[in-house]
């Protein structure tokens, strides 16, 4: 039988009650009243139980169905601004080919930097923004444009 929240909390209550333990005869009274037995007891419970009875493993299941849920509820609103999802990120590659294609044409291209990062999850949003207008797409295109420029005049 596994030890209940219940007996584990009145057991978590009841140690920090106990005396400390001193070479006195209060360490004789402690062990006449069979209280190292008892805690002995207490931590066999605790450590070699299980904490979820085996009727109630079922919590890991509804985690998970809730988690399940939850992604799922995102990805639909996301299907519905952004379209399907193979599509959109296929999308949001070919914008990002086509930036760092041209980039490494230019000859300048040494890596990826701040002002790359901004500029490409702008081209996320232009992409996103194509498929479907929506205000804070706009907004955060605009955003990402301007940390790109923010980004620009810290360099100089």
């Amino acid at each position: 039988m596994s030890i209940n929240r219940a007996d584990r909390e009145e057991f978590e209550n009841d140690i920090y009650k106990v005396e400390p333990i001193s070479p006195n005869d209060k360490l004789q009274k402690h062990i006449d009243d069979g209280m190292f037995i008892k805690m002995g007891e207490h931590f066999r419970d605790i450590y070699e139980k299980p904490l979820v009875e085996p009727e109630d493993r079922t919590t890991a299941t509804r985690v998970r169905e809730s988690l399940t849920n939850g992604v799922e509820m995102i990805q639909a609103d996301r299907q519905n601004d952004y379209g399907d999802a193979l599509v959109s990120h296929q999308s949001i590659a070919n914008f990002w080919n086509e930036y760092l294609e041209r980039k490494m044409s230019c000859g300048t291209f040494v890596g990826l930097d701040a002002t790359d990062v901004a500029v490409m999850l702008s081209l996320m949003k232009i992409s996103r923004l194509a498929y479907k207008r929506k205000h804070d797409s706009v907004l955060d295109f605009a955003s990402y444009a301007n940390f790109a420029l923010q980004f620009e005049e810290n360099k100089e």
